[in-house]
């Protein structure tokens, strides 16, 4: 399994690069925009699906990214 540390590494590392690998085994990664089902797009801040072709491991890029300033809850 992967870390929290190591899935906010491959989505930093992602959105900069636009290319990631697997830390456990170095595959190339998929990622697929959970709003179109294609690869995300350059500019695009939409959630996105991790997966290793390899050994299977996926998340969602969304559950190790803190909110864009603005979009966060309010806590009443």
């Amino acid at each position: 399994m992967w870390t929290r540390e190591e899935k906010q590494k491959i989505v930093a590392y992602y959105r900069r690069a636009h290319i990631a690998r697997c830390p456990t085994d170095r595959a190339l990664l998929t990622m697929q925009d959970v709003r179109t089902g294609s690869e995300p797009d350059d500019d695009s801040t939409a959630a996105f699906v991790v997966y290793c072709p390899t050994c299977r491991q996926s998340f969602m890029s969304s559950t190790v990214e803190l909110p864009p300033p603005g979009n966060s809850p309010c806590l009443d």
